[in-house]
Order: C-alpha cells, then structure tokens, then sequence
C-alpha cells in the first residue's frame, strides 16, 4: 500500500481515538503516525509508517504497525458501543481488562531500536576489537536519540572444523591480505550477544533479532522486568566456500535490532464500566 494513502486512512482514526481515549477517561495516552528510519531494517528506502503511543503519565512508549493499531481501534469502538448501549438500557457492563486501552496499545513486543555494526574486518580473520563490541542503540523512529547500548562479539573459529567450536590462534588464522584471497575458502565464527544496557523504558520482555547473509536469527527471550537484559547468546555462523556475494555482505553494516514488551509500571486502577461515574457521564448522551 501507497505510503499517502495509508497515512490518509490512519489519521482520521488518530483523531476519532484521542476523542475515544477521552471518553473512556484515558486522556494520558497519545496517538500518532510516524515513519521507521529506513536505516532500521531492510527497507531499500521505503519508508514504512508506524503509530507511535505514548503514555505521558508514566513514561511508557510504544512503536505499533497499522494492522495493530487498527484492531485496537475496532476493540475500542465496539467497547464503547457496548458502554453507551449499557447506560442507555440501564444495565451494567464492565470492560475486561485485556480491552482496556492501556493494555490494548502496550501489551506487543517492538522494535525499540537498532544498534548497527561495521563488519568488514571478519574478512580478514581478526576478532573484534574493544571499539567493536559495544555500540549504541538507535530508536527505530523520530528523533532517532540513542535508547541503549548492546555488547556483540565476533570470535574466530578454526576455517573448516569439524565440530564448528575450537576457537582459531594465530596459527590457524589464514592470512588474507586481499578480499578475494577469501573465495572458495571457509569461514567460521561465532557470534556472541551478552546483553543490552541502559534501556530508556523498563521492558516485561526483550529479545534481539538480526539477519546473517539472508537468514533470520533470533536470540532467546528475557522475560524479567530489566532496563539491563542479559542475553548470553551465541550462535556460530559457517560458509563452506567464501563467494562474491557473501564479501558483499560482509562489507555492509550490519543491523542488530532489540525488541521489548513495554512493562506498565502503573496500570489503570479502576476498570472501565458503566458504574465508573466519569466514563457514565461521558458516554450518556454519545452514539457510536
């Protein structure tokens, strides 16, 4: 779909759910479009829209595609409808707490942000270096500020063993001087993710996720309440024989994202429900 049109079918329901969020007494929520930094993900430049939700109360932000934020805004018009039908015949009704709003924007896990590394010294066979490891991480949206920092490690492993672990010395390391003194040989490594610092929002769950020569890696999920996830994460990488298109990889950044459910410090206290005397009020005289 057209990037105009579908801003143009997602704004005038960013209009209709802050008058929602109003009615339902959950006026600290904030809807609104943006655009994914296309240097976030594998985008060739086209730009992706996005809804980003804000909760101005506590803090708490999240990035959703479309689709969800459209099912959220169907679950909020049928809730209404269900509330407003409710005070109009006198009975009672009370919203269930997985379709409150709070919990319909924020419980999705998310691209938080992206930390980009510069691989092209695994060429030539070096380990990373203290410089390497550790890198920032970029929100995936406006104003791009840095939201964390992840620690990744590269280790040589002996080209063409066997069993893919025994670390490479000095010996063992071939000795490239050109990149194409690399084609037809193997290359093995192994990557190790350790963990996320200083995240900029608590997260209930976190994970990375990265694509190594065309193929999708996923670590494991942490499901702690942590600004600080630890990952331990290791995975070795093989090419039996170096081609072209692989140098090409190598030479690119390469992009590690970090997803996270947001944790909710303070949820609603109080269901929404035809007894809540605010939402009553607001909601007597509206029609859906």
């Amino acid at each position: 779909m057209a990037v105009k049109q579908e801003l143009m079918e997602i704004v005038p329901k960013l209009k209709d759910i802050a008058k929602m969020f109003l009615q339902l007494d959950r006026g600290y929520l904030k809807c609104e479009a943006t655009m994914l930094n296309t240097l976030a993900a594998d985008t060739e430049g086209v730009p992706i829209v996005k809804v980003k939700v804000a909760n101005v109360s506590a803090g708490e932000r999240i990035i959703l595609d479309p689709f969800e934020f459209n099912k959220v805004y169907q679950v909020m018009r049928d809730e209404i409808a269900f509330l407003t039908g409710a005070i109009t015949s006198g009975k009672s009704y009370t919203v269930r707490k997985a379709h409150d709003p709070v919990s319909l924007l924020f419980d999705h896990d998310f691209q938080l942000g992206t930390a980009i590394f510069f691989i092209e010294y695994l060429i030539y066979y070096f380990p990373s270096e203290d410089a390497d490891i550790n890198q920032d991480v970029s929100n995936v949206v406006a104003p791009h500020n840095k939201v964390g920092s992840l620690t990744l490690e590269w280790v040589p492993l002996t080209p063409g063993d066997e069993d893919e672990e025994r670390e490479a010395d000095d010996d063992d390391m071939p000795e490239i001087q050109d990149p194409s003194e690399l084609i037809g040989k193997p290359w093995t490594y192994k990557l190790k993710i350790s963990g996320a610092k200083d995240l900029d929002q608590m997260a209930e769950m976190c994970y990375c996720q990265y694509k190594f020569f065309g193929t999708t890696f996923t670590t494991g999920t942490i499901e702690t309440n942590t600004s600080n996830p630890n990952f331990d994460y290791e995975c070795v990488h093989h090419i039996d024989e170096v081609t072209d298109e692989f140098l090409k990889f190598l030479q690119q950044p390469f992009h590690v994202g970090l997803f996270i459910k947001p944790y909710i410090a303070s949820p609603p206290a109080e269901a929404l429900s035809t007894e809540n005397p605010g939402t009553k009020e607001k909601l007597s005289n509206v029609g859906c």
